[in-house]
C-alpha cells in the first residue's frame, strides 16, 4: 500500500538534480543541451502515473501490484524515485518504508476509517512536498482496541 501511494502521490514531487558536466538528452528528433552545473527539477508523478508499460493502468490506486511476482521492479531507469537514487539516494529510505508499513498496518488494526467530506473536495498543495487539502478522516475504535487489547501499567516490562 505504502509503495503505491507513493508512486501516485510523492510527498516530494520533484527531484532537483544538478549535472556535472556537459550533456545532451535526445528524445527523437528533438535534443535538449544542458551545460555543467544546471538545476534540472524533473516531476516525479507524470511517469510514474502514466506509464503503462510498467504499471498496467497506471492511474488506478492498486497496491496489490507490489504483492505479485509480476511488480515492478527499479532496475534500470525508473520512472519511480520518492527517495532518489544514484549515489545520493535517501539514506533513511528503508527506515522510512517500515515506518510507514507500520502505521498503516498499526491504524487499519485498531480503528475503523470513514472520510470526512465536511471540509470540502480533497485537494492537493504543492510546494517543496506535497500535501493533501482538506482531507479529514474520522477514526472510530474496532473491538479489539475497545474489548482491551491494550497492556495495562501493571503489565508493563
Amino acid at each position: 500500500m505504502v509503495n503505491e501511494s507513493i508512486r501516485l502521490r510523492p510527498t516530494s514531487p520533484f527531484l532537483i538534480m544538478q549535472t556535472v558536466r556537459d550533456i545532451t538528452v535526445a528524445d527523437g528528433a528533438d535534443a535538449l543541451h544542458l551545460k555543467a552545473g544546471t538545476l534540472v527539477m524533473p516531476l516525479l508523478t507524470h511517469a510514474s502515473d502514466a506509464d503503462d508499460s510498467r504499471y498496467p493502468d497506471p492511474g488506478a490506486f492498486e497496491p496489490e501490484r507490489w504483492l505479485s511476482s509480476s511488480a515492478p521492479r527499479t532496475t534500470g531507469v525508473s520512472p519511480f524515485l520518492p527517495f532518489g537514487g544514484g549515489p545520493r539516494f535517501c539514506p533513511g529510505r528503508n527506515l522510512a518504508l517500515i515506518e510507514m508499513t507500520m502505521v498503516v498496518a498499526m491504524v487499519c488494526h485498531h480503528f475503523e476509517l470513514e472520510a470526512d467530506t465536511t471540509a470540502g473536495p480533497v485537494g492537493e498543495r504543492v510546494t517543496f512536498a506535497m500535501m493533501p487539502t482538506n482531507l479529514g478522516i474520522r477514526m472510530h475504535p474496532t473491538d479489539r482496541l475497545r474489548m482491551g487489547h491494550r497492556k495495562s501499567s501493571a503489565d508493563a516490562w
